[in-house]
């Protein structure tokens, strides 16, 4: 696992997982929601990066991440 110096930049991080954001910022969660995503619960966020749900749900990973910004920031 990856240390963290500054959180953010772990947003620029192509291998973050699903499950990972939302430990870290569990605000998230909502995004999540808003979308109708069904990552929250699902035992495979573990595994799925954040490009690889955003594609699953047919939704841009980069406008996800501006998304998921406004509530962490």
């Amino acid at each position: 696992m990856k240390q963290i110096t500054d959180p953010l930049n772990l947003l620029q991080d192509p291998d973050l997982t699903v499950g990972r954001m939302m430990d870290i910022w569990p605000e998230t969660i909502a995004v999540f929601m808003r979308h109708h995503m069904r990552c929250v619960g699902c035992p495979v966020r573990r595994f799925y990066t954040i490009a690889e749900a955003c594609e699953v749900y047919g939704l841009s990973p980069a406008a996800f991440l501006r998304e998921i910004r406004t509530v962490i920031v």
